[in-house]
């Protein structure tokens, strides 16, 4: 009798590990009003141009939202708040592991008027101190892999270079760290 729920618990516990596996993306930022004070209870749509899949979220009392575990895609998003112009940013493209900040500024208006906004969102990570960078498909062809070292594509990335000869560690450096600190390949 014990075995279905030590099952039960297995599988909810195999499903943790692959929910948390998932390759995601998080939305932050904060909303304020014209005068900078923070705005809370604005509601967030976040909606996925390619398969129209909408999350919602809520700004925090000093104006924060979250919206996590998004897909990697392009998404539109929507502020709106009674007593303000409805905000929407529609190019915001998400990468895997991308923590993207978006800050909004609503105007004070009708809820009739909206704003909308068609600018690019930087790929700049100012919530924490992960970094990633993507390759693109046809970089992963037009490019020449001599030996077919999957760790070359590393020093496709902007900050990584091949470690110094005779360095112990990986062989390659990032961001100016020395090449022991980091979790790559063993050097020769």
């Amino acid at each position: 009798m014990c075995f279905p729920r030590i099952a039960r618990l297995v599988g909810a516990l195999f499903a943790a590990v692959l929910h948390a596996q998932s390759p995601t993306a998080t939305l932050v930022g904060t909303v304020r009003d014209a005068s900078s004070a923070s705005v809370a209870g604005a509601a967030i749509g976040v909606r996925n141009v390619d398969t129209g899949a909408i999350r919602n979220g809520q700004s925090q009392p000093h104006g924060e939202f979250t919206v996590p575990n998004l897909p990697p895609g392009k998404y539109e998003v929507t502020i709106a708040k009674t007593g303000f112009r409805t905000l929407r940013e529609t190019s915001l493209e998400l990468k895997v592991d991308q923590a993207a900040r978006l800050d909004a500024r609503l105007q004070i208006g009708a809820l009739s008027e909206s704003i909308e906004i068609r600018a690019e969102v930087p790929l700049l990570n100012t919530e924490n101190a992960t970094r990633g960078d993507v390759i693109s498909s046809q970089e992963l062809t037009q490019m020449r892999l001599d030996g077919r070292d999957f760790t070359d594509l590393a020093f496709m990335v902007v900050g990584v270079q091949p470690a110094e000869q005779g360095s112990k560690g990986a062989g390659m450096s990032m961001n100016g760290s020395r090449a022991d600190s980091s979790n790559g390949k063993a050097g020769t």
